[in-house]
């Protein structure tokens, strides 16, 4: 099934308007310990109380916050000691810090892109003594990322624009190469 290019940049416009009020959130990060046991403090609850409003065991409650402090607890354990302590969970993706809105990040890596086809290019006219000047080199990078980013062409994340494609693994091997 062929992607409806017009309905992604409308969902894109709309996601920004949806996400610009939490993007100061961005910088709180988590609390060391947890949200789950961070509210649970403020909220004066111990972990076997919380749990008996949860209808679980006290350990299940310090398994969770263990498990959320690790980046590993569930949506639905996390949304269910929320709605137990009278509070809900916001659950978003936001854009990393140095950027401002997903349009930015769209923007970098289409660039990113426009150098990755134009560079070949340029590097050969510039052999042959056929060079742009740079100001037409950057208004053509210009227009070029631009119509990538329109036509939000596959490419942009397929390629390694900044060195920053790959996710590290939160996975820790332990010493075995295979």
């Amino acid at each position: 099934m062929r992607t409806n290019k017009k309905n992604l940049h409308q969902q894109r416009r709309i996601l920004e308007k949806r996400v610009k009020n939490l993007l100061a959130l961005r910088s709180l990060g988590r609390p060391p310990g947890g949200q789950i046991n961070f509210v649970r403090g403020a909220l004066g609850l111990t972990a076997r109380q919380l749990g008996s409003l949860m209808g679980v065991n006290h350990s299940a409650v310090i398994a969770l916050e263990h498990r959320e402090s690790k980046g590993a607890a569930t949506v639905e354990s996390l949304e269910k000691a929320a709605r137990a302590m009278k509070c809900k969970l916001v659950y978003a993706v936001v854009p990393e810090d140095r950027y401002s809105s997903f349009e930015e990040i769209l923007d970098e890596r289409a660039m990113s892109l426009a150098r990755k086809i134009a560079d070949p290019v340029l590097h050969t006219m510039k052999l042959e003594s056929q060079g742009v000047n740079e100001d037409d080199g950057l208004e053509d990078l210009k227009i070029l990322a631009q119509s990538v980013k329109e036509k939000l062409d596959s490419r942009l994340w397929e390629m390694g624009a900044n060195g920053h494609d790959k996710v590290p693994s939160r996975k820790k091997t332990k010493g075995k190469n295979k």
